[in-house]
């Protein structure tokens, strides 16, 4: 259940962000495309592109950011879905 939950979420977080307006400008066709990434901890997050035992902070270093963050019940772990800044 958690996975296909957290599944749907990466996969709308990525529709999300394919999507372009009605009438795309010159910038927006030109714009690099973003890598995205998701990490799992409790305290510090192992991440399948940026690395293990991340924190936060260490993620925003690295030219990240944290786009969406999913506690899940009863175990302490969060999952966040983090892409390129």
């Amino acid at each position: 259940m958690q996975k296909n939950f957290l599944t749907l979420a990466l996969i709308s977080l990525l529709a999300n962000s394919t999507t372009s307006a009605a009438e795309p400008t010159e910038k927006s066709n030109l714009a690099p495309k973003k890598r995205g990434d998701i990490c799992r901890g409790i305290s510090t997050f192992d991440c399948n592109l940026i690395g293990t035992g991340m924190t936060v902070k260490d993620i925003y270093q690295r030219g990240w950011r944290v786009v969406a963050a999913y506690y899940i019940p009863n175990t302490g772990l969060q999952n966040l879905i983090v892409e390129e800044q």
